[in-house]
């Protein structure tokens, strides 16, 4: 396996973030909204944030894009590319609690992906999902291109609704926070400031802003493996206003699961690093991750081999149309599964025979049909 290509600074800081003591549910910053209630019998909803009825909220709001993007390069430049194409490492991690109240975190999986998008967010996913025991990749590919969605698994494609819900889902979740700010303006997001959030000890500061897509996000709204749609109708969003970039993302919905009656659960998604498009000047998440306010479960995007590329047509076309699945010539290759990061305890707990079959590359071409990427 070669680990060249993989940033060490990646490795020190999210590392250093998983293998540290979590934080406290009390010790994440939230919105002046953002208290979560018990529920007696009745599926909780959240209510519109206040913030809509006050233009002068709206208006600040929406000065706040028009400063968003401009902190990351311009909508101008952005709508230039003829698309972008990058990898990402997802890893999912969730944390358990002995009985002497110890902590620690294990790996679920690791789900390196290839997405390809073109700056209006059609496009597709592809990819692997890798077990630490797994001995072998399992590639799926997720489309979504002119409002029309579906799933590839094992050359088949689906169109059930439930294929058509994990695609459409994936995707748009991958554009909103992956080509975050551009994705604001095409997705017609809106904005509506609530307020702001100051800790002068750490030097944090956030200005907090409700916001809603002309298109409301349905979405698996848990962290790693627990599939549950939901559709988000209003986030959170904190911003730095010493940067203009997005802090963090947060949303609610409701659950039954840990307390086994209805309440609000709210989500993190944070942006803990940025990086630039190549030779484009444009700013684009590097480090994205999502977590539950308890810090139970955990995934962590990282980015990397960023690419200006259009997307091929040949990708998006329907299979049921032309008579076969697309066939990827590349896929997510910084990161080879089912291989874990060396030298970190609990992290790529692998069998003998995986380890052996890793370092001989069987998992990548042993099986035809696997290269191709379906």
């Amino acid at each position: 396996m070669n680990f060249s290509r993989i940033s060490a600074r990646c490795l020190t800081l999210g590392l250093a973030l998983f293998l540290a003591a979590p934080l406290s549910e009390a010790q994440i910053p939230i919105g002046p909204d953002q208290v979560r209630e018990a529920f007696q019998g009745v599926i909780p909803k959240l209510k519109p944030s206040a913030a809509w009825d006050d233009p002068a909220a709206v208006e600040r709001g929406q000065k706040m894009i028009a400063r968003l993007i401009a902190a990351g390069g311009g909508m101008e430049k952005f709508r230039q590319l003829s698309g972008v194409r990058y990898d990402t490492l997802l890893t999912s991690r969730s944390r358990t609690i002995n009985k002497v109240n110890n902590e620690k975190w294990r790996v679920h999986h690791y789900e390196p992906r290839l997405t390809h998008l073109d700056t209006m967010g059609h496009g597709f996913l592809l990819s692997e999902y890798a077990k630490p025991t797994l001995r072998g990749p399992d590639f799926s590919r997720e489309v979504l291109f002119e409002g029309i969605a579906w799933r590839e698994m094992r050359g088949n494609y689906y169109r059930t609704d439930k294929a058509r819900r994990t695609a459409q889902s994936a995707v748009r979740l991958e554009y909103l926070t992956g080509l975050m700010p551009f994705s604001l303006d095409v997705m017609q997001a809106e904005l509506a400031y609530e307020g702001d959030e100051v800790d002068e000890a750490s030097d944090y500061q956030a200005e907090i802003y409700a916001m809603r897509l002309a298109q409301p996000l349905v979405m698996n709204v848990y962290p790693m493996i627990v599939k549950k749609y939901e559709t988000i109708t209003e986030f959170k969003v904190y911003i730095d206003p010493r940067t203009d970039m997005v802090m963090q993302i947060k949303y609610a919905f409701p659950d039954k699961h840990v307390r086994k009656k209805p309440h609000m659960r709210w989500v993190t998604i944070e942006f803990s690093e940025w990086t630039e498009i190549p030779g484009r000047e444009l700013k684009v998440p590097y480090k994205r991750l999502r977590y539950l306010a308890d810090w139970s479960t955990l995934e962590e995007w990282w980015v990397e081999d960023i690419v200006v590329e259009e997307l091929p047509a040949a990708s998006v076309r329907r299979p049921w149309q032309a008579g076969e699945v697309y066939r990827s010539p590349i896929w997510a290759d910084f990161w080879d599964p089912p291989s874990g990061l060396p030298g970190v305890e609990g992290v790529g707990l692998l069998t003998e025979e995986a380890q052996r079959r890793a370092a001989e590359g069987k998992d990548k071409e042993g099986d035809e049909g696997v290269t191709g990427g379906n």
